[in-house]
């Protein structure tokens, strides 16, 4: 029996009441002298009581703590043990051929998760790897054929995007196929073209038809500037410049006028107009350095075959000037369009309307 503590009290205070009983009993001669003596031996018999049954309890604890806790932990342990075996026989009793294969993987995942001592699993432990082995085995089945799937699938997206990008390369190298076909068409047959204005893919194109970059002296500017030249066997850059930039301005004039290029040992332009025959003969000073005996004999067949000084030189140099005046009538390239508009405009430039 085990006294609550809030009653400890009663002991106390019917020994403490001893004492003033004892001295009222002096005052009244009538009050035996024995009662003082009841309550002080009372309360300390009561208070005996309530001693001798705490220390039972301390001993109780006492026992059951130093005595009695290595037999409660062993049935303890055995429930335990126990309550694993019962939770492995549950996954034994799976059947994992009547589940669907959601559940086996869930129960897969558990047997994963879920630990066990040896001494639980001792008398299962051949049925339990056995069946650890042939879930994980339906498992792995499963997740393999998901897995082939998935790279089906990822093949499948794979090959629809290498078509998506052959097609979109292919339509965008016909997009500027095309548009390099035009570009090149616009410009065919031309010596120069102005680069100021050309984008990087348009330089690539020119440079793969034999276009080459350089600065040139603009024959309508009066100015250097950049243009993409294509020269003609061995041909140097200005003079391939200065030939194609006077052949342009002259079939731009729209004046009905029939001008040619050539490259052999015809004249380097040849042009018609009002009924008579112009030639032109472009010099960068090469001949006249190398072989006099050859320009001669340019000169003599310019003078036959253009009689009337219907042809004359223009030299990429003036400092030239001098040296070919001595063979025919001869311009520097800052004066051609000048000397052209006189010849197409003998009367003054036209005034616009």
């Amino acid at each position: 029996m085990e006294i609550n503590k809030k009653y400890y009290w009663i002991p106390v205070v019917i020994t403490a009441l001893a004492f003033p009983i004892d001295l009222i009993g002096r005052f009244l001669w009538s009050l035996p002298d024995i009662i003082p003596k009841i309550f002080f031996w009372v309360g300390i018999g009561i208070g005996g009581y309530f001693a001798i049954l705490e220390l039972i309890a301390i001993t109780k604890k006492y026992v059951n703590e130093n005595f009695s806790t290595q037999v409660k932990k062993a049935q303890e342990y055995l429930e335990t043990i126990e309550g694993q075996r019962r939770k492995i026989k549950n996954f034994l009793d799976f059947d994992m051929y009547e589940k669907e294969i959601e559940e086996i993987k869930d129960h897969y995942y558990e047997l994963e998760e879920t630990e066990f001592s040896k001494e639980a699993l001792a008398p299962y432990l051949v049925d339990w790897y056995d069946h650890i082995k042939e879930v994980k085995s339906m498992v792995s089945e499963d997740e393999t054929k998901e897995l082939e799937k998935e790279k089906e699938i990822l093949e499948e997206d794979i090959n629809n995007l290498k078509k998506e990008k052959e097609l979109k390369q292919k339509s965008e190298e016909e997009q500027i196929n095309t548009k390099k076909e035009e570009f090149l068409e616009e410009h065919e047959g031309r010596l120069h073209i102005e680069a100021t204005d050309l984008t990087d893919e348009e330089r690539e194109w020119l440079e793969d038809e034999g276009y080459k970059s350089t600065h040139q002296w603009c024959i309508h500017n009066k100015e250097s500037r950049e243009f993409m030249v294509k020269p003609r066997h061995n041909e140097s850059l200005s003079h391939a410049y200065l030939i194609g930039a006077i052949y342009d301005y002259i079939k731009d004039e729209g004046l009905d006028n029939d001008v040619q290029m050539y490259e052999t040992k015809m004249p380097d332009i040849v042009f018609s107009y009002g009924g008579f025959k112009w030639a032109i003969e472009v010099e960068t000073g090469k001949v006249h350095a190398k072989s006099k005996k050859q320009l001669m004999e340019k000169v003599k067949m310019l003078n036959k075959n253009y009689p009337q000084k219907g042809w004359f030189f223009v030299v990429t140099n003036k400092n030239l000037l001098a040296k070919y005046r001595k063979f025919g009538d001869a311009i520097d390239r800052s004066n051609v369009i000048d000397k052209l508009e006189g010849i197409f405009y003998p009367d003054g430039y036209p005034e616009e309307e």
